[in-house]
């Protein structure tokens, strides 16, 4: 059987069709041409043309012939399609399904985010109103600014310890701790704790932070109203967000006092960039959510480390990196008039067994980390979040004596947090948070610094 060879066609009239069953004469066979036009797309003579005039015509048109369907019968079809058209046809068509998918992205997630999702990567994601009552940990917050995130004012806030569920108290100006005014009261000497979730205070609760303590041991010591402590941290920060956060929301605040504690978020970052590249932190900057949840995806089944090893751009990065932020806060502090004080900050590698923390001190765990992470061993001895934060430990322990060497290069007054808490390092909760007897301990060594630069 032959068929038109002309796609579309829904018909395959046979030689017979054509020939006997629609009868043998010119005028049958171009009126049934006729019928085939609006299928097929193609010209067919007018009544009364003859198929040579016909296909003259077709020739004259830029149309060729497509088939040979009877003796003296020919049909033709329309030039190839332009490449060009082609792929905008192509393209226009995927940017749709990609547009699709987007879209049913940010509908299921508002179930359970919230309406405000939708809006996610716009300008208008960055509205400062809360979004639905959350209820979910402290380490996530979404209020974005020019470089950085913190808590939505009054953003309902929880977290569990030992002890239980508690609420953490989120004030109106998206940060940890008691409310405050935007203009300081006369008379009060304003203090900003700058720091990431060891200052914000991540397994305490709101009464069990260093900057609580700090502002009852000030009050003890120089009378209640004279300072006012404000936790200007929020988790997950490096000193990159800090120093942006801080020239945002922090410098119109006109603080008389600034202290950093920080050091160990910019040594997962030294550490991170060097093993995965900068996307594994950039995962948040796509204004596409479909593509920031597949980084998180990837970043969840991508095969972990089973050996890490510290190299010397790791330890440079992480030093260089602290303390390129240190000048930036300094020379900020310079422009208001606000002292600076620096408190280098105790941590842990997750090497070294819970119990055999006290009485061993940071630079003995360094040590015992660098071995450890050298050892042909480590990859079956620990697992990727023991070999990850032990060698975040490494570059830290690598940054610590920079930080002493910079505060006393500059002049910048120095409390070495790592000093204080050397002998209580069993009190270390986590990696690098502390718990309340710790914090007390910290807060004691920061505000006899304090009233030593304000001359109190």
């Amino acid at each position: 059987m032959g068929g038109v060879g002309t796609s579309g066609i829904g018909v395959s009239p046979t030689r017979a069709d054509i020939t006997a069953g629609r009868g043998d004469g010119p005028g049958e066979n171009q009126a049934f041409l006729r019928d085939l036009t609006p299928l097929a797309g193609a010209a067919s003579p007018p009544a009364g043309e003859s198929l040579s005039s016909a296909h003259d015509r077709a020739a004259r048109d830029g149309l060729r012939p497509l088939a040979d369907v009877g003796p003296g019968v020919t049909t033709t079809e329309g030039p190839p399609s332009s490449p060009v058209r082609w792929l905008v046809v192509r393209g226009l068509a995927i940017l749709l399904v990609l547009v699709m998918v987007e879209v049913g992205v940010r509908l299921v997630a508002m179930i359970s985010v919230g309406p405000r999702i939708l809006l996610y990567g716009t300008p208008w994601h960055r509205a400062h109103s809360a979004p639905a009552p959350n209820k979910g940990g402290v380490e996530f917050h979404a209020m974005e600014g020019d470089g950085y995130t913190k808590y939505f004012p009054h953003e309902e806030k929880w977290a569990k310890d030992s002890r239980g569920r508690y609420r953490v108290h989120i004030n109106a100006h998206g940060l940890r701790g008691a409310e405050f005014d935007d203009r300081k009261r006369p008379g009060v000497r304003r203090v900003l704790t700058l720091g990431a979730s060891s200052t914000f205070g991540f397994e305490n609760r709101d009464d069990e932070t260093y900057p609580y303590y700090l502002q009852k041991v000030l009050d003890r010591i120089d009378g209640p109203g004279r300072f006012e402590v404000i936790n200007f941290a929020v988790p997950h920060a490096d000193t990159d967000a800090i120093v942006n956060m801080f020239f945002a929301e922090g410098v119109p605040l006109q603080p008389d006092v600034v202290t950093v504690y920080e050091g160990v978020n910019d040594s997962e970052r030294a550490v991170f960039d060097a093993m995965y590249g900068t996307t594994w932190r950039k995962s948040g900057e796509s204004h596409f959510l479909t593509i920031t949840l597949l980084k998180k995806l990837a970043q969840a089944v991508l095969p972990k480390p089973t050996r890490v090893t510290v190299t010397p751009a790791m330890i440079d990065a992480g030093i260089q990196g602290y303390l390129h932020n240190l000048d930036a806060i300094a020379a900020a502090c310079n422009r208001i008039g606000a002292r600076m004080i620096v408190v280098t900050q105790q941590a842990r590698s997750y090497l070294v067994e819970p119990d055999k923390l006290h009485g061993l001190t940071y630079e003995d765990e360094a040590q015992i980390a660098t071995a450890a992470l050298e050892s042909p061993e480590s990859a079956t001895k620990w697992n990727a979040m023991q070999l990850s934060l032990g060698a975040m430990f490494v570059v830290h322990s690598h940054v610590t004596p920079a930080v002493r060497d910079w505060a006393r290069t500059h002049s910048v007054p120095l409390v070495d947090g790592v000093a204080v808490l050397d002998r209580q390092r069993d009190y270390l909760l986590t990696w690098v948070h502390l718990a309340p007897p710790a914090n007390k301990v910290l807060a004691k060594a920061i505000a006899a610094e304090i009233i030593e630069v304000t001359g109190r």
